[in-house]
């Protein structure tokens, strides 16, 4: 009896497979046995043999060798960055972007996908259509309304989007594509909240929904179709910046077993792995079980993939230290977000340490009425290089103090509207809307 090893396997690929990357070899083998625990142990008379196990896998990933330069090796990192270039290079790509990639796994891999025909223009449909390998390695469509597809390891893929009637895409038909490691939806409601005349943020996420300031409270706020979505930061005990509104975890953190917390914990008191411990998401619902806080740099990163712009409010009972600035400051510069994100406070000082480090950042300050003092001292926030609004209770604005802003030519964003009748009765000035969880951009769409 043949004693299976990894190294073993690879050994023996590596001479079937010449020239093979020896990353994709080793990832392939410990896939295998990964799915085939007992052959850690031995390999029986009848069964799979070590050589047998080796002729294989080198042979699916000598296929690598006859396909295009096009062609790479599945890993979800590389799966999304294909999403990624399909999605940002449709200026060039005629009436279809495409690409096509081959799991190199040697195992059954899930991929979340879904085909939905959108009636874009009276010139034709959008289309995503995948195409997968037969067992004759012959390409053959796979589309029409599915949540998931078992491909096989070693299988070729090719995702194609597309009008039905060959007219040329533009990047705004890709606006509804929403891209994720795990895969990629179309969706007919991604344009609903969409606005290029108003920003309509999520406040903490689709927090009427999932549990704010968690991944799939943003996460859900693209999929809804919002480009826009706010949050808070606080700092651990030992100095890494999450997402939480309230000083304490109390409200949304349970113990890991679901029950209340006890005791009340301030985030500040505690480090990070200990904040791990807590589950941010059951209080929302079962679903949500597992979630846990988001770090600001996860959130950022988030951000930056699904193409989401992050309000990111510096709060006001902080006293953060010029190290803390720094480093949320940092993390939003080496995400290469620094010209796509707002800073938002209640404190003159606070947004004045933000433009200290990124001079051009655009900054909000938090108000809970519009008053000439509070606009005087917005205005005095700007400069030739950067852009500065105000953002306040919608219910307290009046016609009166209003036209201070609309003198001074300072923008209005208002926070947190939550009814059909308070967003109708907005004034058309306001430039920005935050909301809990309506669908603001479908509620203009059908009230003009």
């Amino acid at each position: 009896m043949d004693k299976v090893t990894t190294g073993k396997v690879i050994a023996m690929i590596s001479a079937l497979a010449p020239g093979a990357d020896p990353a994709v070899i080793e990832s392939a083998v410990q896939d295998w046995l990964d799915d085939h625990p007992e052959a850690t142990t031995t390999v029986q008379d009848g069964s799979i043999t070590l050589a047998k196990l080796a002729s294989d896998v080198a042979s699916e990933i000598n296929k690598i060798s006859s396909l295009s330069d096009e062609i790479a090796p599945y890993t979800a990192d590389d799966y999304y960055k294909s999403l990624m270039e399909l999605k940002g290079n449709t200026a060039s790509v005629g009436n279809e972007c495409s690409f096509t990639a081959w799991d190199a796994r040697y195992s059954i891999i899930p991929m979340q996908y879904a085909r939905h025909d959108i009636a874009m223009s009276t010139s034709g449909n959008l289309q995503i259509v995948l195409y997968t390998t037969n067992s004759q390695n012959v390409i053959t469509a796979d589309s029409g309304w599915k949540t998931s597809i078992t491909i096989p390891a070693g299988t070729y893929f090719h995702v194609t989007m597309r009008r039905s009637n060959n007219a040329n895409l533009t990047e705004s038909d890709l606006d509804g594509l929403t891209i994720t490691e795990d895969g990629f939806t179309l969706s007919d409601t991604a344009y609903l909240n969409d606005n290029p005349n108003v920003n309509i943020i999520a406040h903490k996420g689709f927090s009427a929904v999932a549990p704010e300031n968690t991944i799939p409270a943003f996460k859900l706020a693209r999929e809804k179709g919002f480009r826009f979505v706010e949050t808070d930061v606080r700092f651990t005990y030992d100095g890494v910046p999450v997402l939480l509104h309230d000083a304490t975890i109390n409200r949304t953190a349970r113990n890991a077993d679901g029950t209340d917390i006890s005791s009340t914990i301030a985030i500040a008191d505690i480090t990070y792995e200990d904040a791990l411990e807590y589950d941010f998401g059951i209080w929302k619902g079962s679903e949500y079980s597992g979630t846990k806080i988001p770090t600001l740099q996860e959130f950022v990163v988030c951000c930056k993939r699904l193409g989401l712009h992050p309000y990111i409010e510096v709060r006001n009972d902080v006293a953060y230290t010029d190290e803390q600035y720094a480093t949320m400051c940092g993390i939003v510069k080496n995400c290469g977000m620094k010209n796509n994100a707002s800073w938002i406070s209640h404190g003159r000082v606070k947004l004045e340490a933000i433009l200290a480090i990124i001079p051009t950042a655009r900054v909000g300050l938090l108000v809970d009425t519009l008053s000439q003092n509070l606009i005087n001292i917005a205005v005095a926030l700007q400069t030739d290089d950067n852009d500065v609004f105000l953002l306040t209770d919608y219910s307290t604005i009046t016609s009166d103090n209003i036209q201070y802003a609309k003198s001074a030519g300072m923008p209005v964003e208002v926070w947190t509207v939550d009814t059909y009748a308070a967003l109708l009765n907005l004034d058309p000035y306001c430039s920005g809307v935050e909301t809990n969880g309506i669908m603001i951009g479908e509620i203009y769409k059908n009230n003009v």
